[in-house]
């Protein structure tokens, strides 16, 4: 992704926070003013939960106690604005690529 011609092209890191990206469609889809909330954040929600569903037996298998594992997982929203569920990273990335991550991970 970050080798892309198009890595940061509208945004740092490729990535907006929910807040951003409302306002984003706030300015260029007045249609879409409350997607984020209306369409987008379920559908987000219902992938996570499948996902976890799917592979709740194999998380955790040694059931320790006091621990957590953290996963990254990629969305993609289409010309459409079809909500794509890319992958599941077991290792992902939390490096200070834009504004919104820089305060969102504490140092």
């Amino acid at each position: 992704q970050k080798n892309s011609k198009g890595y940061g092209k509208f945004e740092g890191g490729n990535k907006l926070s929910y807040d951003e990206f409302q306002r984003y469609l706030a300015d260029h889809h007045p249609e879409r003013s409350s997607w984020v909330e209306d369409s987008m954040k379920p559908g987000i929600e219902a992938a996570l939960v499948d996902a976890v569903r799917a592979v709740a037996q194999n998380i955790n298998p040694n059931r320790r106690r006091n621990c957590f594992e953290l996963f990254g997982c990629d969305f993609m929203v289409t010309q459409d604005f079809s909500l794509r569920f890319i992958e599941v990273n077991s290792n992902p990335c939390l490096e200070f690529s834009n504004a919104y991550l820089e305060e969102f991970i504490p140092r």
